[in-house]
């Protein structure tokens, strides 16, 4: 669904600003007592429903901060990072179904609109999968990212060529120089990526890649139609999500890991991630994601 739904009035302005700008908690309403939510600066933060943080109230009198060095660790580097202002407190709830989930209480941000208008052009030729940063940066995750990757099937010259004309027609082009021809080539021969932004503009930007292995391919059979308001996304399953980002390594890539776990771990088909923890030979205990 290509429009992002609903206008935003001024207070809604001012969150999705502040979205972008703070670090965010997300509090599943269903969920019990403690969870863990990361925070830009590589910390984690802990709460109780009991601690609600209010306005001009301390945010280190609530929160119990969590490091490298281990649970209960307090440094001053994460301290001053959540004085620096106050924090915002997003409400989701997801539901999940057989490959799909709906999720209240979501405010839909810039990016959020970005993705929705340039996926909802693109699947007017293809199906299609989001996967990596956005799905976390979707479910609250408070980190930036220049591009979304995009994950779309093999499909022929004559369709990627109605799919380009359809994305200049409505204000894209991409940031490859090559010609429509030369983009193909680069999908199926070259096995790169091609990036899409709305003219005039660079950042945010698509990935697209097509599908070149197993996991790719289960990451696009399995895709999670996700429903927030009167919008649809298409996302990647947490199941393999996880995993693939535990593999990954770097530090962004472990702590969306562990955040998507945070908020999943209550309906994750654990099975299905102690599968590709094994297949990709990796584990996830070390970081609190047992399987």
């Amino acid at each position: 669904m290509r429009l992002c739904a609903g206008n935003q009035d001024a207070s809604e302005f001012l969150l999705d600003s502040l979205m972008r700008c703070l670090a965010v908690c997300v509090h599943r309403r269903w969920v019990g007592n403690a969870q863990n939510y990361f925070f830009p600066n590589h910390s984690a933060v802990s709460f109780n429903r009991s601690s609600t943080l209010h306005h001009g109230q301390n945010p280190s009198a609530s929160f119990a901060f969590w490091g490298a060095g281990g649970r209960g660790r307090t440094t001053s580097a994460m301290v001053q990072t959540v004085k620096l202002a106050e924090i915002i407190l997003v409400t989701m709830e997801i539901r999940r179904g057989k490959n799909k989930m709906s999720v209240d209480g979501k405010v839909a941000t810039e990016l959020d609109c970005f993705v929705l208008d340039c996926a909802g052009i693109i699947e007017k030729t293809t199906p299609y999968v989001i996967v990596s940063g956005y799905v976390a940066i979707f479910f609250g995750r408070a980190r930036g990212t220049e591009d979304i990757d995009m994950l779309i099937p093999r499909i022929k010259k004559d369709e990627f060529m109605k799919m380009h004309k359809n994305l200049a027609k409505e204000g894209y082009y991409f940031l490859n120089p090559e010609d429509a021809e030369g983009l193909y080539d680069m999908l199926a021969n070259d096995k790169l990526g091609i990036r899409i932004a709305k003219k005039n503009t660079i950042i945010p930007n698509m990935e697209m890649k097509f599908v070149k292995d197993g996991f790719d391919d289960f990451s696009l059979r399995n895709r999670q139609e996700v429903v927030f308001g009167k919008n649809r996304v298409y996302l990647a399953p947490f199941e393999i999500q996880i995993p693939y980002k535990i593999r990954l390594s770097s530090e962004k890539d472990i702590e969306d890991a562990v955040y998507l776990w945070e908020i999943s771990k209550d309906f994750i088909d654990r099975k299905a991630v102690a599968a590709f923890f094994r297949e990709l030979k990796v584990r996830g205990d070390k970081y609190g994601i047992e399987v």
